[in-house]
């Protein structure tokens, strides 16, 4: 998810995704190194609020697809919502 020319900087360690949505960092290790919003390729669910984000990335169900699933019908469980979108079910084909 980082951008191309930042992903040779990520190493061996582990990262954790910053779970505070006005935090600009969306990736840290415990080292201290971080990666922000502009360094990533895709908004992230967690740091974005438009309706085009994805919420699945392997499969690119966004909170746009999500929202038209529940108004269609689609029962309000994450069971339900996964198997109408998609969402959760590993890389597309």
């Amino acid at each position: 998810m980082l951008a191309d020319e930042k992903a040779s900087l990520v190493g061996d360690e582990a990262y954790f995704l910053c779970p505070t949505p006005s935090c600009d960092v969306v990736y840290y290790s415990p080292s201290g190194r971080s990666f922000s919003r502009d360094e990533v390729k895709v908004a992230v669910w967690l740091k974005e609020e438009g309706p085009d984000v994805p919420l699945c990335y392997c499969r690119g169900v966004t909170r746009r697809q999500i929202l038209q699933a529940l108004e269609r019908g689609c029962p309000p469980t994450p069971a339900a919502v996964m198997e109408f979108t998609g969402a959760g079910q590993g890389a597309a084909a």
